[in-house]
């Protein structure tokens, strides 16, 4: 078995508890911004340094195959492992590559039936929270942010 397919223990269990953190830490941005109680399926980590980075890359690709969402600058899979966070199956993980840009621990995403009314709705009542953004493939998503909360999140459209 390669590193990638048998981790560490003590990395893995840190790398969960981040995990963790960072939905957390978007429940917090949904709720207060937002109003919503939201299960967060999509979670991202962004690595300090290249060697961070290295590391982080080979515990998610632990957890499932790449997935074609994948960019330059951030690593998707396709989590295959039964990975639940905070009570939720998470369906894609991912890696950021560092960017000094993006001093937050990780950032998650989250559903909602119709995006471009409910950008409008909340940007109308927290312009200094909530600002529409562009993914790397070009599709609309709503950024979340808080002085006081280390993680961003991201508002997409539901399937």
């Amino acid at each position: 078995m390669t590193e990638a397919q048998n981790p560490n223990p003590e990395a893995l269990e840190k790398f969960k508890t981040t995990l963790a953190y960072v939905s957390q830490g978007v429940r917090q941005l949904a709720d207060g911004i937002c109003g919503l109680d939201v299960e967060v399926p999509i979670l991202k980590l962004f690595a300090r340094d290249e060697e961070d980075y290295a590391a982080l890359r080979k515990l998610v690709e632990s957890e499932g195959i790449q997935s074609p969402i994948s960019s330059d600058n951030s690593f998707y899979v396709e989590v295959n492992s039964g990975l639940t966070i905070s009570d939720t199956p998470i369906t894609l993980l991912g890696v950021r590559r560092p960017d000094p840009k993006k001093p937050y621990i990780g950032c998650g995403d989250f559903f909602v039936d119709d995006l471009p009314a409910f950008i409008e709705k909340i940007t109308a009542e927290n312009q200094e929270c909530a600002k529409p953004v562009y993914n790397a493939h070009g599709t609309a998503m709503l950024e979340l942010s808080h002085s006081d909360i280390d993680v961003l999140g991201y508002v997409i459209q539901s399937e």
